[in-house]
């Protein structure tokens, strides 16, 4: 797991072999073992091995200290509750979202998403909201993986339109997806802050287009980022005053 740690773009079988010096039939038995609880994944394309969510969770936990997920938990259900829509908590891992807690809303029709899967970051609130604030040599990695990849007609593809995006997120303080990874959904995240100040998490609401249209979203903008700041300041960081939310531009 220690190199796995040390080799983020995942290594094959072959190099576990030759780096940890051991054979293959005990590495695969061992390989099995943590991937089938999720501390470690296989890439099914490259079938390189890498660490999983499970590992991403318990990282948190210790960054942010013990009673994070109590705090962010609290947070998710006063989102929730505040909006009746999902309410989402996700952490960076690479280019995509990792899900480490959910929050459901009161609505009939609602989106859920399970506990450890994953999105990319380009077209998703909570995607947005993480790497906007991420490192600049981060970033030039991100501009790098352009074109990515459509999954609807409204999807950001350019590493122009990303580079615009991102801008407008660290500006406003929020991110929307609208309907950009899934038709007729839309989303809007806002980024948790440590001590130091370093976005270590963000949390959303999901709903459908048809509860939360463009109109909406300055205001539903504004809920999620005075609890984003109140998890964020529980964490121990001095949150931003309060201030005017920027009005959404478009329809994200």
């Amino acid at each position: 797991m220690q190199l796995l740690a040390e080799h983020p773009e995942g290594l094959g079988i072959n190099a576990l072999c030759r780096q940890l010096d051991t054979q293959k039939p005990g590495l695969l038995r061992i390989l099995a073992s943590l991937t089938a609880p999720g501390w470690v994944i296989k890439d099914p394309h490259s079938l390189r091995y890498r660490l999983g969510y499970r590992l991403l969770t318990l990282g948190a936990q210790a960054l942010l200290g013990p009673h994070f997920q109590d705090i962010a938990h609290q947070g998710l259900r006063q989102l929730a509750q505040e909006t009746h829509e999902t309410a989402n908590l996700g952490v960076l891992d690479q280019w995509q979202v990792v899900f480490i807690d959910q929050m459901e809303g009161v609505q009939a029709i609602r989106l859920q998403v399970r506990v450890g899967s994953r999105a990319p970051v380009h077209c998703t609130a909570l995607g947005k909201a993480l790497s906007a604030n991420a490192p600049q040599d981060v970033l030039n990695a991100l501009w790098a993986m352009a074109p990515y990849p459509r999954f609807t007609s409204h999807t950001l593809c350019t590493d122009g339109e990303l580079q615009d995006e991102l801008e407008r997120v660290r500006q406003q303080g929020f991110a929307v997806d609208g309907e950009e990874h899934r038709d007729g959904i839309r989303c809007i995240g806002a980024p948790i802050r440590n001590y130091h100040g370093d976005v270590v998490a963000a949390m959303s609401i999901s709903g459908p287009t048809t509860r939360i249209p463009p109109a909406a979203v300055s205001d539903l903008a504004a809920i999620v980022m005075r609890i984003a700041d109140d998890v964020s300041r529980q964490l121990g960081y001095h949150a931003r005053s309060p201030e005017t939310i920027p009005s959404a531009q478009g329809d994200r």
